[in-house]
């Protein structure tokens, strides 16, 4: 085996690190580390050189955060709030293909202004049809309230320009391959677009789901593989045409910038333009080109130039396939020449080490990869190379003959069948649907089998018990989320919020801490409330807010206390004194609350926007109208509580609430046809959950309340249908109904 020019590894390390560690908020803790791992390292004479450019390269990185964070502050200053800005959309237009964003368009926008205030960030929208045309390069103005991570729902568009210059022409040939491939079969259509110019809008959520379990959905994302093949196809094709060296690589040069601007700078394809143009500047001097140090080069360039790139998951991922490729791929080649032929050993070796490195970054952000990706990617990995390069030709002559363009799409099409064909075929497979356990401790785990395996593939000898005892370790290690789910009754390990399943009630956990919660409402007494908090973990309350003095809210309240230590309660102005007297029995601190109260517990932030001294009335709808109404942010995710709101409870609200936009609202009690159109007009939410007993006697949740707060959200979820709603953290909302177990 080669070996590898490791020289600049050092200086890419420190370089990602300070400037990841800068952009994210990490504390000065990391560069402290680094700072004295480079001084330690400057003790050996000959590391020097290495160590001393990496010490270089942390400075800028850890500068170029810095700047980049200034930078964005005018931006992370309006979270929360309505704000206008000013921006280039930085993708086309992609459609929601499930859950909350279904019906809603996705456009990612480099914002330059912020309510006329100079800025550099990037937003990502969801909007409605409006923007269902957008595509990059188009300036634009809009006016909404921004999410604390960096989202916009459904803003209102104020001003939107045609692209201009490189983006007119880039628009025009993209538009140019979609129509050309309209003629494809459904399944192809999309299929192909997203293999050649990363545009998989079209695809179906079952297509999608069986890409995801055959391991292929990288096949259309353009990353390293598709610059690969074209810069192999465009260097070879040079070198029969041109005898200078210096002209090939400036022609590839050029192929590979317009390749960027055709697929668009996400981080893959920028790491890959990256290391192209290092391959590019070999040939100019006639020197071999190194993938480690073209690697490092790639990562060096993008920490110290966009640190908020470096952060991206599919960077990471990028680096660690393309790393692994190039360190671990050519040993496990040579092991495994001695079971298989070298014609196979070698593309088999590929796909094992890059679907290895990728494993344990997909558990940390919630993908995943089935048990049968290498075999679907080995078997059709090489329909790459035809899809790509019969797909850019005709891309490239679109303009000029739509005829011919749509033969070779059709080509094109067909050459990427055997893709589609393999993965329905490997979603079929049993075991398909098994993926390693999301979180960090699927990550850890899968990091650990990573580690042995490439320990292993260097060992000078293998043994038989090592290897075993690895294998069993690992084994036991993904089970253990499994057995913990059927024995200890913790089915959602990585919840963030959860709406219980208490019958006719309301129920509501919102995460704080590893074992702790913020618990609104416990439910009917002799309930599932207390069930509720057991089967997540909830082992200590560090606030308990009864929103209001109804059985169906306070019913479970003596049990829970009994069972769970609490912190800290709140109760509505119009409690009775029995539930306060239960919480001084118990020693609890209670706080009588009115609206702008607010409180910081662990991971949750919880401010009361009601109620007024003068919501509280008599009777059960006044108690009702005094309902505490609760706005929380629990890592990142906003949650709008709305209590048992009657009309005119909901009206006083919506005259001292402006618009809001949230992740999640609980729509106001249980989803009865006693609804305000003024409320459920001011609230945009990604997620409306409605909190009922099934076959209740009161006909909730009424159709009009459905049809009312559905407008307003872009999935309407049900107690009474799922069972226990769980939101679990990841890069989107993931929402799911997953236990059914019915109240």
């Amino acid at each position: 085996m080669t070996p590898h020019d490791a020289r600049l590894a050092p200086a890419a390390g420190a370089a990602w690190l300070a400037a990841t560690s800068v952009w994210l908020h990490w504390g000065w803790w990391p560069l402290v580390a680094l700072a004295v791992v480079l001084g330690a390292g400057m003790a050996r004479r000959v590391a020097r050189p290495a160590l001393g450019l990496a010490a270089v390269t942390s400075v800028i990185g850890a500068i170029s955060g810095l700047a980049a964070g200034l930078a964005a502050a005018p931006v992370a200053a309006v979270a929360g709030n309505l704000a206008a800005l000013t921006a280039k959309s930085a993708s086309d237009a992609a459609p929601g293909v499930a859950g909350p964003t279904e019906g809603l368009w996705r456009v990612d926008l480099s914002v330059n202004g912020v309510d006329g205030v100079p800025a550099r960030a990037m937003v990502t929208v969801w909007g409605d049809d409006a923007w269902r045309g957008v595509v990059r390069g188009q300036a634009i103005a809009i006016e909404g309230r921004l999410g604390d991570e960096g989202l916009m729902w459904r803003p209102r568009i104020l001003a939107l320009e045609r692209p201009r210059g490189i983006d007119a022409s880039v628009a025009w040939l993209r538009e140019g391959l979609r129509e050309a491939t309209a003629g494809l079969p459904e399944r192809l259509r999309p299929l192909t677009r997203g293999m050649v110019i990363g545009d998989d809008s079209g695809m179906a959520p079952e297509q999608r789901a069986q890409m995801s379990a055959a391991g292929l959905t990288h096949l259309t994302a353009v990353s390293g593989s598709h610059f690969a093949i074209v810069l192999v196809a465009v260097t070879a094709a040079l070198r029969l045409l041109v005898r200078s060296r210096r002209v090939v690589a400036i022609a590839t040069g050029l192929a590979m910038g317009m390749l960027v601007c055709l697929v668009f700078p996400e981080p893959s394809v920028v790491r890959a333009a990256t290391m192209a143009a290092v391959i590019c500047a070999a040939l100019w001097w006639g020197r071999p080109a190194q993938a480690l140090p073209a690697l490092c080069v790639g990562v060096i360039a993008v920490s110290t130039t966009d640190p908020r790139l470096a952060c991206e998951p599919g960077f990471a991922m990028s680096v660690a396939a393309v790393a692994a490729i190039a360190l671990w791929a050519p040993a496990l080649a040579a092991r495994l020449t001695r079971v298989v032929p070298a014609v196979i050993a070698h593309p088999l070796a590929v796909c094992i080490a890059a679907q290895a490195a990728v494993l344990p970054l997909l558990a940390l952000i919630g993908g995943g990869a089935g048990p049968w990706s290498v075999v679907a990617n080995l078997a059709v990995g090489w329909c790459a190379a035809p899809v790509t390069l019969i797909g850019l030709s005709a891309l490239a002559v679109a303009p000029l003959s739509p005829e011919l363009a749509h033969v070779l799409v059709t080509a094109s099409g067909w050459s990427a069948w055997p893709v589609d064909a393999a993965a329905r075929a490997v979603a079929a497979l049993p075991g398909a649907e098994l993926m390693v356990p999301r979180g960090a401790w699927g990550a850890a785990a899968s990091g650990m089998g990573v580690a042995i395996a490439a320990a292993l593939t260097f060992a000078a000898r293998l043994r038989l018990g090592l290897p075993l005892l690895a294998g069993v370790l690992v084994l036991c290690a993904l089970a253990f989320p499994l057995v913990a789910r059927q024995f200890l009754g913790t089915p959602h390990g990585d919840w963030l919020v959860v709406a219980c399943d208490v019958g006719q009630g309301d129920g509501m956990l919102l995460r704080s801490g590893p074992r702790s919660a913020v618990v609104i409402d416990v439910g009917p007494e002799n309930g599932p409330g207390p069930a509720c908090l057991r089967r997540y973990g909830v082992e200590r309350i560090d606030l308990l807010v009864i929103t209001h003095p109804h059985a169906d809210h306070e019913g479970a309240l003596r049990e829970v206390v009994q069972e769970t230590p609490v912190s800290q309660a709140w109760i509505a102005p119009a409690e009775p004194d029995g539930t306060a007297a239960t919480f001084a029995a118990e020693g609890i601190p209670t706080t009588v609350v009115h609206t702008g109260a607010a409180v910081e517990v662990g991971d949750v932030r919880i401010v009361a926007l009601g109620p007024r001294g003068d919501d509280v009335g008599e009777g059960s709808t006044g108690l009702n109208d005094a309902s505490i109404v609760t706005l929380a942010t629990v890592d990142g995710v906003t949650v709008l509580g709305l209590g048992d709101l009657e009309r005119d409870g909901q009206l006083a609200l919506a005259r001292r609430m402006g618009p809001v936009i949230v992740d999640v609202v609980k729509v106001p009690h249980h989803g009865s046809d006693r609804q305000e159109e003024a409320l459920a007009e001011l609230v945009s939410a990604r997620v409306a959950i409605v909190s009922v007993g099934a076959g209740n006697r009161y006909g909730h949740p009424a159709p009009d309340a459905l049809a009312l707060w559905g407008a307003r959200a872009s999935a309407t979820l049900r107690t009474d249908l799922c069972g226990d709603i769980v939101i679990t953290p990841g890069p989107a909302l993931a929402t799911s109904c997953p236990t059914g177990m019915a109240g």
